[in-house]
């Protein structure tokens, strides 16, 4: 796992392994793993998508903004923040993100496997509204646009 210069915090939890070095990120998981009462389940957290594939075993869509994963074989919740899609000059992107992947966990943890329906437009979606007071717009619009490929 990478280190990073953020002290204490989500480093010194036991079970928990975080490969990224953004403070943000770190900031943000930490204060909502807190809130949700998350703070001592097993975690690894990465912003790097080809760390996230290595934990999954498989490939991961290069579109997503943010993955959850339960990983069965660790018995550890994985959490990817693709920082590389998220649109970081809207406002909350990052922390809509984060919220949206740690209720995803919430749910593993109270024995809700569902998963979402439509991105922007389903219950997580819902409940990240209420949770940080936005819209839904501002949910659905805080990754970068994909851009296609043309055919050759």
């Amino acid at each position: 796992m990478g280190t990073s210069s953020f002290q204490g915090g989500l480093r010194a939890v036991r079970h928990t392994q975080v490969d990224t070095t953004d403070t943000e990120t770190l900031t943000l998981v930490e204060r909502y793993l807190r809130e949700f009462d998350l703070m001592e389940q097993p975690l690894w957290l990465t912003t790097d998508r080809s760390t996230f594939e290595r934990w999954l075993g498989r490939r991961v869509r290069a579109s997503c903004g943010g993955a959850y994963v339960f990983l069965h074989e660790n018995q550890r919740h994985a959490v990817l923040i693709n920082l590389k899609r998220i649109d970081r000059t809207r406002p909350n992107a990052l922390e809509i993100v984060v919220v949206e992947e740690l209720i995803h966990m919430l749910d593993r943890v109270k024995g809700d496997f569902r998963r979402h329906a439509h991105h922007g437009h389903d219950r997580i979606a819902r409940r990240v509204a209420a949770v940080m007071g936005v819209s839904s717009e501002d949910i659905r619009s805080c990754l970068i646009p994909v851009r296609r490929r043309l055919p050759r």
